[in-house]
């Protein structure tokens, strides 16, 4: 698959995280409502996940919102740490959004463990999921942006 500039939405199985094996729709940038909406009629997603490939700025969280409404499955967005802190209270709040909390700019992640602290504890990471570009060659683009 080839993901492009112009790529909005795309297919395949999540190969990273709790929710890996799971057939999904990646989101890329800020899409409109109605055209996740059709892809998932016609598709039998198990996860839709908001801020793939290198798009985790997100700015429309109005269609986030009414996703989450309507998908019965998994949502999931993954957001730049420097906007996590700015994103709406009820997105972050919500316990039925999964949210991966990217950092893109260590140069080397070999001795790196983040480390999340919240009122109910410390979460610290054990070990990293690597993967090479190739375990996302089978996923597909059903939707691309015209000029």
């Amino acid at each position: 698959m080839e993901v492009g500039k112009n790529t909005k939405l795309f297919e395949g199985v999540e190969v990273e995280g709790r929710y890996k094996g799971l057939k999904t729709l990646f989101v890329v940038g800020d899409v409109e409502f109605s055209d996740i909406q059709n892809a998932v009629a016609h598709n039998e997603y198990e996860q839709i996940y908001f801020g793939a490939y290198f798009q985790s700025v997100l700015t429309n969280y109005k269609t986030i919102k009414a996703v989450r409404l309507v998908f019965k499955g998994v949502v999931t967005i993954e957001m730049d740490y420097e906007t996590f802190p700015w994103a709406p209270a009820w997105l972050i709040e919500d316990r039925n959004i999964h949210k991966i909390i990217t950092y893109k700019s260590i140069p080397n992640s070999e001795n790196v463990t983040f480390k999340i602290e919240n009122k109910k504890g410390i979460y610290c990471t054990k070990d990293y999921i690597y993967n090479d570009w190739s375990v996302y060659e089978n996923d597909k683009v059903i939707l691309e942006e015209t000029k």
